[in-house]
Parts: structure tokens; sequence; C-alpha cells
């Protein structure tokens, strides 16, 4: 007789308030020893793997082909956009299923006349092995020794927690199917969920991957069921890609939220297992089909969930112990590398977006916390106490990296910013030194001592040492000390080299001012030698010109030889100086001294000339012509004059020169 009620998911392990596992037996008791299905032959579809990987949903749309077929319609995944209804599901990170979950009405298939009684069950906490040892293992064992076709659910790919998870699996499965004459497993699908390649999902693309990956588990004796299993004939391996963003959030199951190419695969996939379902009637150990009166009498006798399974539990300690080290390890070394890579962006953190170590440390903290957070998540076993000491290892070694790295980013970041600060300081002081060096000849001319220079520039040495004391971060007052002393040195030193050299153009400068008075005094007595009215006869200008030149550049040579340890500009500019000078008072003198020089000569010749022409009486037209017939007795007149005038002067020399000497 049929079931009246509705289908539905019905529990048939569940939890109770202890938390220990429960046979429903009023669910074997309906889906497997009722009416006309108790004496049919009886396949069962299991699904196991991780919570939250679409197990559910996988099998919603199994339960849509498995009612085409039982109603003889054409295979479906059922209408585009009809919403995923049968066991509950949901997308995302909510799990819902708790136990093993069985359909309430079986799919009756028939073939060749024979019927057959296909059931389809959901697991959840069968590689849940961190929430409950025991339980994990009962209901991993169950769902073997139950199913005819077992779908484990994986995603992404093998890994080596999975390969060690199914080899346990396979051991509790074949012990406890040896006791109640069940075969351990009759045949194992190997689902990869998101698989990443959409192009090379094909059977012998999928076969290809589960050989590779137990190809190095051949010779380990640690997986020699999951190796023998795997490449042996009870079992295959099906790839899925991702279904897309349209079933991440919000979605109700629907094949219009999925991309094509998964819709595709997915199809294909779940039509190839419906229609090979024949091949999979459950058998006992000898082979021989079993009904579902058989097997419903099994799981009410032999009271399977009581099987003790302490020495598999105490292998399961060892695996979470090195599940849980590996797991601390690698967070460890991916928070070290987190750090790693900030260390290396710290001078463009602090250049570009300016991070100051309080942020730096608030950063770090998070990180550090979601570090722990997850891998508390991740920890293995139901022992509070292993768990705790895990936990506080691991915060204590994050915290130890996070302290030790803010410190030196701190270090770096202050150091840093006082780096820029003592440049800044020295830039403005070299402003200042720059300024004097542009006035320099400016200041010399009006006077200003090297020692006044010194005392403004040791006054702006002092404001700035101020300044770059108070801008100094993140260093005790002994490092303050040390820098401002440093600073201190440096701007001494400046001080000392800019005032030597402002000394010595000081005193060059001072020099000019001498040779100029030096020079005044030369052509004063020039002047006072040249003023009777015969000296000046004796000496022609030109003479005196290159008298004085001869003079100027025995100056000239003497300041240049005094200018050692003055730069090549400075000594042009002190040169230029001092020549100009010389030359501008050379010029005048020899400009004043050649026009006396003309104006006696004129004169002496004007009174001779006015002299013979009066002896002579001549009217002043007749004077000329008697000028022009007397030049050569003029010039005799002319250059006796400057005979007898030397012989004067030379005269009066003589007397004075032994006056002196006899007193």
């Amino acid at each position: 007789r049929r079931p009246s009620k509705p289908a539905q998911a019905i529990q048939l392990v569940h939890t109770d308030d202890s938390g220990q596992l429960q046979l429903d037996e009023s669910a074997v008791q309906t889906c497997f020893l009722e009416g006309e299905i108790s004496d049919l032959p009886v396949c069962l579809i299991c699904v196991i793997g991780e919570k939250r990987r679409g197990k559910s949903f996988l099998l919603n749309y199994i339960l849509r082909a498995l009612s085409c077929r039982e109603e003889g319609r054409p295979l479906s995944l059922g209408a585009d956009d009809a919403p995923l209804g049968g066991f509950e599901w949901r997308d995302g990170m909510i799990s819902t299923t708790k136990g093993i979950w069985i359909w309430s009405k079986p799919f009756i298939l028939e073939n060749k006349g024979e019927n057959m009684a296909v059931f389809v069950l959901d697991t959840e906490g069968s590689l849940d092995i961190k929430s409950s040892r025991d339980i994990c293992l009962k209901l991993s064992g169950l769902s073997m020794i139950l199913s005819s076709y077992l779908i484990f659910n994986v995603n992404s790919n093998l890994k080596t927690t999975e390969m060690d998870y199914l080899e346990m699996y396979l051991d509790v499965a074949e012990k406890v199917g040896r006791s109640f004459d069940l075969q351990a497993l009759q045949h194992l699908n190997i689902l990869i969920r998101d698989w990443q390649d959409f192009t090379r999902c094909g059977k012998e693309d999928a076969r290809a991957y589960v050989f590779h990956e137990t190809e190095n588990l051949q010779n380990d004796p640690s997986y020699r069921l999951v190796s023998e299993t795997l490449r042996g004939p009870l079992a295959d391996c099906s790839l899925l890609p991702h279904p897309g963003k349209g079933l991440l959030t919000g979605s109700q199951g629907k094949l219009s939220d999925m991309d094509e190419d998964f819709r595709n695969l997915l199809t294909n996939y779940i039509f190839t297992l419906v229609g090979d379902l024949w091949l999979h009637r459950k058998t006992d150990r000898q082979g021989e089909h079993m009904t579902c009166a058989q097997l419903g009498n099994i799981l009410k006798v032999c009271d399977i969930i009581s099987v003790s399974f302490k020495p598999l539990i105490e292998k399961i300690i060892m695996l979470f112990t090195f599940e849980n080290h590996k797991n601390m390890e690698r967070v460890k070394e991916q928070f070290q590398g987190v750090l790693k890579f900030q260390s290396k962006e710290a001078s463009v953190l602090r250049r570009g977006r300016n991070v100051s170590p309080s942020q730096m440390e608030s950063n770090v903290k998070e990180k550090a916390t979601k570090f722990l957070g997850d891998f508390t998540q991740s920890i293995q076993g139901d022992d509070a106490q292993e768990k705790e000491r895990l936990v506080k290892e691991l915060e204590q070694f994050l915290a130890k990296l996070q302290q030790k790295h803010c410190k030196d980013y701190s270090k770096r970041f202050y150091g840093f910013r006082n780096q820029k600060n003592m440049e800044n300081i020295k830039e403005q002081f070299q402003t200042e030194i720059t300024l004097k060096e542009l006035e320099k000849f400016k200041l010399i001319r009006r006077g200003q001592h090297p020692f006044r220079v010194n005392y403004d520039l040791r006054s702006a040495a002092n404001e700035l040492l101020d300044d770059y004391r108070e801008c100094l971060e993140g260093i005790d007052d002994h490092q303050t000390q040390l820098l401002v002393e440093e600073m201190e040195f440096y701007f001494s030193q400046k001080i000392e080299t800019f005032c030597n050299m402002y000394s010595k153009v000081f005193n060059a400068w001072t020099s000019i001012e001498r040779t100029m008075r030096t020079f005044k005094v030369y052509l004063n007595q020039m002047k006072e030698e040249t003023s009777s009215l015969w000296n000046p006869l004796m000496v022609i200008p030109s003479v005196i010109e290159s008298k004085i030149k001869d003079r100027v550049n025995e100056y000239l040579v003497a300041f240049m030889s005094s200018l050692e340890g003055i730069n090549k500009e400075d000594r042009k500019i002190l040169v230029d100086e001092l020549k100009s000078h010389l030359d501008q008072k050379q010029e005048e003198f020899c400009k004043e001294y050649s026009s006396d020089y003309s104006s006696k000569i004129q004169g002496i010749i004007g009174g001779v000339t006015t002299t013979l022409l009066a002896a002579k009486g001549l009217s002043a037209r007749a004077s000329l012509v008697a000028v022009a017939a007397e030049a050569p007795l003029l010039a005799t007149v002319v250059g006796g004059a400057v005979i007898v005038g030397t012989i004067v002067v030379l005269g009066r020399t003589y007397y004075v020169m032994r006056q002196r000497n006899n007193p």
C-alpha cells in the first residue's frame, strides 16, 4: 500500500537532547516496511560531504528527474522559472539539514516488467568531525552501508583532509558492513563542485584527475583503502563548474538562475545517474539483491547506531592534532606574509597615505583578530581545553609578531618623519647662509663686521634648534638631545665655514680701502711735486702716466697675493673693485696733469711771442707773418727756456742736498 500523505523529507536519523544519534523507527516502518514496497528491490541514493556545499540542492533536482522517470515522461529538471523544492536548502552559508533525511515516498521505477523502489537520502554532519567525532563516524558509516549509490560532494578539489576522512570512513564501513552482512560500499561517485575549468568537465577529464590525485597514495599504507577504491571499479568521478552568480544570494534555485554551462553539465550528470540506477540496486555481502523489508529490519534489529568506534576515535584525535597544528602553521605563515608585505610597502604608506603608527597598529590588530577568528573556527575536535590552548598559543604568537612589527614600523615611521624635519631645518638654515652669501658685499660695504654676522647666524641657528626640538617625534629625551646636539654641531660647522670666508673677504675689502688711501697720498705727492712752473716742463704726460700705471700694477699684484683662501668669483669682484678705483683716480690725475702741462707750454710760447713782436714794433696783422718768419728763433728760445729751467731745477736740488748733508 502506497503512503497517502504528500511526499516530503523526514528524518531517518536525528540527534536527541543529549546530542546522541537516534534512529527514527517510525520512519523506518513508513519507508521500508509498509505496503507493497517492502518486497521490492531497493536502491538508495545518498549524498555526504561538507555542509553548505549544495548537497540538498543537487538532490532536489534528482527528485525532479526521478519523478519524470517514475511517471514515464521524458527526463527533465523542471520548468526554467520553477522554484526549487524538496529537501530544505539555502544558498550561501546557512546550513539547514541535520542528521539523515529521507524522502518519505520512494520512486517506483519499472524496467522490463520489474519494479524497483528508489530512495533519496540527504545527510548533514558526515564530514563535520570537529563538532562530534562519534556522530561523524556513525553518520558516515551508516551512509556508506545504507547507500547503493553514494555521492561524495567535494568543493573545488580533493584535499588531503578529505582523503584522510574518506580513508577512515571506508574503514568504518568495512567493519560495520562485515558485522551486519552489508556491503561496505557499492558505488562511490566523487562529485567535484565549482571545478575551475568548465571546458574540461568530461568523464575522461574526471578520471584523469582522480588518477593524478591518487598516484602518490598507492605506496602509502595510510591511504590503502582510498587508493584502492578510487582507482577501482566501485568509484568514478564527475566535475561540475561554478553555477554562476545568479545562485549565490537570494536565489530560489531556478534553472534560469544558472549559467548555461553549469545547467547543461548538471542535466547530463543527473540524467546519466537516473538512467543507470538499475545497475545500483542494493545487495548484501553475497551479492544478492536486497528488498526494502530486509534493509528496514537490519536497521531496526541490528542497531547500527550503537556500535562503538573507540579505536577510530583515537585515530581521529591524532588526525585532529595534526590538522590543527598544520592549520596553525599555515595561519602563522600567512600572517607573517602580510606583515612582510606591509614592511616592503612601508615607505609608500608613509609617503603616500601617511599611515601613522596608531593606524598601522589598528590595521595589523584587525588582521590578527581575523586570522585568530578563522583559526578558531577551523579547529577540529570537541576538546574544549585543547581548543583553548591552541587559541591561546596562536594569540600569543600573533601578539608577539604584531608588537614587533608595530615597533619596527613606528621606529621607521618616526625616523622618516624626523629625517624629513631634519632636512627641512637644515634647508631653512642653508637659506639663511645663502641670503648672507648673496648680500655679502652689500654688508661689507655697510661695514658689517664678521662678529656681527656670526652673531646673527647664531641667533637664527638657536631659533631653528628650538623648532627642531619641538618637531621631533617618537623618541625619548636622550635621543632628542643627541639629535639636537648633532644639529647644533652641523650649524656650528656651517657658521664657522661661512664666517671664515666672510672674514677673508671683509679683510680684503679693508685692504682695498687702505690701498685706495695710500694711492690717494701718492697722487697728492705727485701733484705737489709737479705744481711749480718749471717741474711739469721736465716730465711729459706720457711719462707721468706710465709711472702711475707702474704704481697701480704694484698695488694690484700685492693685493692679489693677499687673497689666498678666497674663491675665484670673490677674488675677481675684489680685484675689479680695486682696479676700477685705481684706474679712475689714475685717469683723473693724468687728465688734469696733461691739461696743466699743455696750458703752461702754451703760456710760455705766448709770452715769448709777445715779447718778440713788441720788440720789433709790428702791427697785429704783420705780427702773424713775423711769427712765422721768426719760428726758428722761437723754437730756439723755447728750447733754451726748457734747458735753463732744467738747470735751475738741478741747481736747486743740488743746493737742497748739500744743505741736508752739511747742516
